[in-house]
């Protein structure tokens, strides 16, 4: 599916090995870098479980080099409704769980402004510049983003 909020790759689905990542990864607290209630942890290229989607993300892919990072969301937050002003777009792996809803928003100051949403369910291309929120409060998600500064 392809529109102006969304564009799904769900050839990139089985890419990566979720488990393996989340069970293997070495999470470096002291470089935790929370974010709305989020921490975000930068997963180098040489992690194991990134070499077949490296095998086929290449720099032709990319304006810039793009960076990796592994996200946890607890559940005692939520992802506030905001914009993305350092980056245009990123590749969201859902982790856990599988499906989530993001909701776009025609004001960033009013969450109940909803003028569309999406339940992801594959590797998906949100459009960033469209206020968007996360009403996932209560849920512990883990998450993968790719993106260019």
């Amino acid at each position: 599916m392809i529109d102006d909020y969304i564009i799904e790759l769900p050839w990139l689905e089985n890419i990566i090995n979720f488990d393996s990542l989340l069970k293997n990864y070495k999470y470096p607290e002291d470089k935790d870098d929370p974010w709305r209630g989020v921490n975000c942890y930068e997963v180098e290229t040489t992690q194991p479980e990134l070499k077949d989607f490296l095998q086929i993300a290449n720099s032709k892919h990319f304006s810039k080099p793009p960076s990796y990072w592994l996200t946890y969301k607890s559940p005692e937050t939520y992802i506030s409704a905001h914009t993305d002003n350092t980056r245009d777009a990123v590749l969201l792996f859902p982790i856990t769980p599988s499906t989530h809803r993001i909701n776009f928003l025609s004001d960033v100051n009013d969450e109940s402004s909803i003028i569309h949403y999406y339940d992801y369910r594959c590797p998906t291309i949100p459009n960033a510049k469209i206020p968007h929120c996360v009403f996932d409060k209560g849920i512990e998600r883990y998450f993968l983003h790719i993106f260019t500064f």
